[in-house]
Parts: C-alpha cells; sequence; structure tokens
C-alpha cells in the first residue's frame, strides 16, 4: 500500500487475494485476511496474477487469467481489509 502498512498478495492457485499487515520496523508481515473466487459473492479472481494498489490507496486491482477480469476491492486504509466492489470482464459491457 502507498503507505506501506499493507501488502497484497494474489494467489494464482488459490484463485484469491490475501491481504497482510506490515511492521514498520521489522517488515514482518501478518496475515489479514483472504477473498476467494465465488466466495460471498466475490468474481473475478479466477487464476489470480497480480494485484496493484490505486496510487491513493483507496482501491485494490485483482487481474484474472481464467475469467479474463479484472476485480475491483475497495480498501480501508487503516486496517487494509478489504471489500468487493464488482469487476471489469472481457468481453461484457
Amino acid at each position: 500500500s502507498p503507505d506501506g502498512a499493507h501488502a497484497y498478495v494474489s494467489a494464482i492457485g488459490g484463485n484469491a487475494v490475501s491481504v497482510y499487515a506490515r511492521n514498520f520496523t521489522t517488515g514482518a508481515l501478518t496475515f489479514v485476511e483472504t477473498h476467494r473466487d465465488g466466495e460471498n459473492g466475490v468474481d473475478g479472481l479466477a487464476a489470480a496474477r497480480a494485484a496493484a494498489v490505486s496510487p491513493e490507496g483507496a482501491h485494490i486491482y485483482v487481474a484474472s487469467y481464467l475469467d479474463g477480469a479484472v476485480a475491483i476491492f475497495g480498501r480501508n486504509g487503516s486496517t487494509g481489509r478489504l471489500a468487493f466492489v464488482g469487476q471489469v470482464k472481457d468481453g461484457v459491457n
């Protein structure tokens, strides 16, 4: 994240994106949460290949190879937690 407080990792085999809190002193990561394709309304993460944080840190974008999509998450700047917003999918609209 732009503030260095969180790391976001895509998992191609897990069809997921995971959130970690980062210790500023040691750099150690602590697991926060994982969002998986097809769970709790999340879509667009099949074979998730890359995650990117928007410059202001408000959103996370995850590219999906098998879905041909980019999943969009809102980001809580304090906790790093994500909320699924939607997806942009190849060939749709």
